[in-house]
């Protein structure tokens, strides 16, 4: 299986970016807080999930640090998306938000991805 995180995966314009943070769900394992809600997939071909992955400079102060972080959610993310299928006529918009105070190691990022995916895969059904 080849996996690849293309430019058409991220969530990019704030029309929807903001609907997620105003009547999304959200869950959490430390050190991400995931916010996602299921859309209607108005053209149907696309991918099936979009992500927004965020790490605040309130949590890490160095951007190297914030970049560091996101890098690591970026690739635990596109290797373990496969596990998500949302329900056909529908897309996934989720945001990745990093919350830790200091970056983790890569094993910790990843654990945490698995089981917020987990965590949405038994919620959609």
């Amino acid at each position: 299986m080849r996996y690849f995180f293309r430019k058409d995966q991220r969530l990019n314009k704030e029309a929807d970016i903001t609907p997620i943070f105003r009547s999304g769900r959200a869950t959490f394992s430390f050190p991400i807080k995931c916010i996602y809600k299921l859309v209607p997939a108005d053209p149907p071909d696309g991918p099936p999930c979009r992500v927004l992955i965020v790490s605040g400079k309130s949590y890490l102060k160095r951007a190297h640090k914030r970049n560091s972080a996101k890098r690591r959610m970026r690739e635990a993310y596109r290797l373990n998306i496969h596990t998500i299928v949302p329900p056909a006529g529908h897309r996934l918009h989720m945001a990745l938000l990093y919350v830790g105070r200091n970056v983790r190691p890569y094993a910790e990022i990843e654990n945490s991805i698995k089981m917020i995916l987990r965590d949405i895969a038994s919620q959609m059904g």
